[in-house]
């Protein structure tokens, strides 16, 4: 089973993933005919019917939080009921700015009023708290969380907002702590190992001679297949730390020895290209807070900005974990549930304090210039290869739909 839904997540499903990012309807993948797009829609519906009763107690421990940021009432974030039903537990940067009228929308269409009462922004969540009637409190899981244990994203209406695998254990992602090599992975290479699409200047993959179009085979022992195995490989290593890499180039295989170095802070360097990027994600729809955790864990589901602090399940309706930050297009990361339980247990931060933080990150953020979109025409054969390629894709889609429909099945019937 984990290699069934760790490929179907590796193929995506246009109907559920991106759906999301499209509230008229449309799918938003090109080159699909109108009779492929049928096939897609009602793939994802059987299947967002087959989980559909996974999600019902979790849903009602799930919330949408609102508040009004300027002059706009807008949707922030979801959330998850924890303690006594009298608590919440959410994303800190999505609703940090709220000016007025604070409030969060139960599964039974409850409207309460909030205000935050802590902060742990060391994984950047917010504990908010309501008076009255308690609540449904989420159940804590503690079942494990191995590579590729499948995972759904609940909502408060009982709906899938998502589902991914996990692809990287639990690991600190604090800034300034782990070792940093200074490449950028090109996302679009579908190869074994990583290939290299930037090599930043002044860092550890500099300094060894790395350079764009490299392809990363090794970090010492660790044969790599993708980027997520890039990060792993390199998670716990200190900056000074020593790093063995196999290399091709040009046909050749060199082996490359570097020493990691420390990551740059894009707030410290607001003109920089990790601060451009930094600018570019948000732009993208990518979470504004979504590095230096100190715990999570990763996974391949996507979810909008204002999709995560929700409770995460398994295929048994467990709650895993809370979901915390869309990173890019295929990472994102959640707080276990042990996680969680261990940082309800300390001391949290004063809002007040950690707003002022977040305000500092954010005025570094804005100053720094935008990049210019490049567009990039296709030319007619690598039209036809991304036909085929989409049109091989639905069919593996297909049959792996019917073999998921098929092991949830035996699940109800255990």
């Amino acid at each position: 089973m984990k290699t069934v839904l760790g490929i179907l997540l590796l193929l995506g499903s246009p109907g559920v993933l991106l759906a999301q990012r499209n509230p008229d309807g449309d799918l938003g993948v090109p080159l699909l005919s109108a009779d492929e797009k049928a096939v897609v829609q009602e793939q994802d519906a059987e299947f967002i019917s087959a989980v559909r009763p996974v999600l019902e107690k979790a849903s009602q421990s799930t919330v949408r939080i609102w508040g009004v940021q300027g002059r706009r009432d807008v949707r922030l974030a979801y959330g998850t009921v924890i303690g006594d039903g009298h608590q919440i537990l959410t994303k800190w940067s999505q609703v940090a700015k709220v000016t007025e009228d604070f409030r969060v929308e139960t599964w039974d269409h409850q409207v309460r009023p909030v205000e935050v009462s802590g902060v742990y922004e060391d994984e950047d969540l917010a504990v908010l708290t309501i008076t009255g009637d308690p609540l449904v409190p989420v159940k804590w899981s503690s079942e494990p969380l191995p590579l590729g244990k499948f995972l759904i994203a609940t909502q408060p209406d009982g709906q899938m907002a998502a589902y991914g695998v996990v692809g990287v254990l639990e690991r600190n992602l604090r800034d300034g702590e782990p070792g940093y090599l200074g490449v950028y992975g090109d996302p679009e290479f579908n190869g074994p190992g990583v290939r290299v699409k930037e090599v930043l200047r002044g860092t550890a993959a500099d300094d060894a001679g790395l350079k764009e179009g490299d392809l990363i085979l090794r970090v010492n022992d660790k044969v790599l297949t993708g980027m997520s195995e890039l990060v792993d490989a390199l998670a716990g290593a200190s900056p000074g730390t020593g790093v063995d890499l196999l290399i091709k180039r040009d046909g050749q295989e060199l082996a490359v020895d570097t020493i990691l170095g420390s990551k740059p802070d894009a707030s410290q360097f607001a003109g920089s290209r990790l601060a451009q990027m930094e600018r570019m994600g948000l732009e993208e729809g990518w979470s504004q807070v979504r590095s230096g955790f100190s715990k999570v864990v990763e996974s391949d589901m996507v979810l909008l900005p204002d999709q995560v602090g929700g409770p995460l399940v398994d295929l048994h309706g467990n709650v895993v974990g809370v979901s915390l930050a869309q990173a890019s297009r295929t990472r994102n990361y959640f707080v276990s549930a042990s996680r969680v339980q261990e940082l309800l247990g300390q001391p949290s931060t004063d809002p007040a304090v950690a707003l002022a933080k977040l305000k500092e990150r954010e005025e570094a953020l804005e100053s720094a210039p935008r990049l210019r979109p490049q567009v990039i025409p296709l030319s007619p054969q690598e039209g036809r290869d991304m036909m085929e390629k989409m049109n091989r894709n639905l069919t593996d889609m297909g049959r792996l739909a019917d073999r998921i429909m098929r092991e949830l099945g035996a699940l109800d019937n255990e």
